[in-house]
């Protein structure tokens, strides 16, 4: 299944998607994606996540090149397409991640294979593209790529765009020369691999931008939660899902950190679903307070373990750090309660449960 070889790329600043290629032994996404970030998590369709590290951008052509030290070599292999035979009304599909959903495939034909706009010429299609689908492949009926989408009018509906393969295809040629091993910038001028910050391409001296080396600070607030993350042995750059918003497993259940209502950090993982016989018993534990500081609750038929402080609490000197302990160590407590949960009143595991 090529969904396998689809990924969602997770930020600070949001998510995207990327594609695995097996020739090149990494991932392709639009440079947009994960822009102002050199470390990203790459999940996989089975919600598995990985530390990928941004090796080379282009910024003129929106594309990015992730490597991960993880062995993809099972992965249902992507194939370029020979798009010089690509015509209108040809049909496709748009992979990817849509608003952070789960994998999404979106059928629509080609539009145009060659429109000009902002003075590059994409491919256009009227398969829907969303944020979140930036960054995944457009393939044909044969399974093949046909370019990474990469954006669409905000104002009309069916007009997406996709950056062609064969521009893609000259990416990877530099990426196959250079071999970066680490962060690098493909000049827009001359096509060479900058590794070091600078002012001027030493190669033909056009300007490049010093932003493009700069990454994105993280809030005081972020900080403090992600460090409290770190004490626990989790990877924050793993658990990184928009701003000021960590989302992670920890062990089988689902852990989210946010924030609510401005001045409220919350924690909670949705654990259990009720059980369909006699509720009494279980009902009582819940009401019980014999999980404080943490409470149960439930939603529908959904049972939910959270915690709340102020986000002000997190940074007083005298107990701040006992409040970031329990806010992190509510991961800990899910990953308990779950299966106390199943074993003592037979209550199924979430639908979002890693089993």
């Amino acid at each position: 299944m090529k969904q396998q070889s689809i990924f969602k790329i997770r930020t600070a600043a949001g998510s995207g998607t990327a594609f695995y290629l097996s020739n090149i032994n990494a991932l392709i996404t639009n440079h947009h994606v994960v822009e102002g970030h050199k470390k990203v998590c790459v999940e996989t369709c089975d919600k598995n996540s990985y530390e990928g590290t941004v090796v080379m951008i282009s910024q003129s052509e929106d594309i990015a090149i992730i490597k991960v030290n993880e062995d993809f070599s099972n992965l249902p292999e992507l194939i370029l397409s020979d798009i010089s035979t690509l015509k209108s009304r040809d049909e496709v599909y748009a992979l990817g991640y849509p608003y952070g959903l789960p994998y999404t495939e979106t059928k629509g034909i080609i539009s145009a294979p060659d429109q000009l706009f902002q003075g590059k010429k994409y491919i256009q299609t009227d398969a829907p593209i969303n944020p979140g689908n930036s960054g995944g492949p457009l393939i044909n009926n044969a399974g093949e790529i046909v370019g990474i989408n990469t954006s669409k009018f905000t104002d009309a509906d069916n007009i997406g765009f996709t950056v062609p393969v064969d521009r893609l295809l000259t990416i990877i040629n530099i990426y196959k020369k250079e071999n970066p091993q680490r962060f690098s910038v493909i000049c827009n001028s001359c096509s060479c691999c900058i590794e070091e910050e600078t002012e001027y391409c030493d190669n033909c001296g056009v300007e490049i931008d010093k932003n493009l080396f700069s990454e994105n600070e993280i809030t005081a607030l972020a900080q403090k939660i992600e460090s409290g993350m770190i004490a626990k042995g989790i990877n924050p750059i793993l658990a990184r899902d928009g701003y000021e918003y960590w989302q992670f497993y920890q062990g089988s259940t689902l852990i989210r950190i946010y924030i609510y209502n401005t001045n409220f950090v919350c924690a909670n993982s949705p654990i259990n679903e009720l059980p369909a016989g006699n509720l009494e018993p279980i009902m009582r534990y819940i009401l019980s307070n014999e999980n404080f500081p943490y409470n149960l609750g439930t939603w529908e038929k959904n049972i939910f373990i959270t915690y709340r402080t102020h986000y002000t609490d997190l940074f007083n000197k005298k107990y701040g750090q006992q409040e970031l302990d329990k806010l992190i160590g509510l991961a800990e407590k899910a990953d308990f309660m779950d299966n106390y949960l199943n074993e003592t009143y037979g209550c199924e595991f979430a639908s979002t449960a890693k089993l």
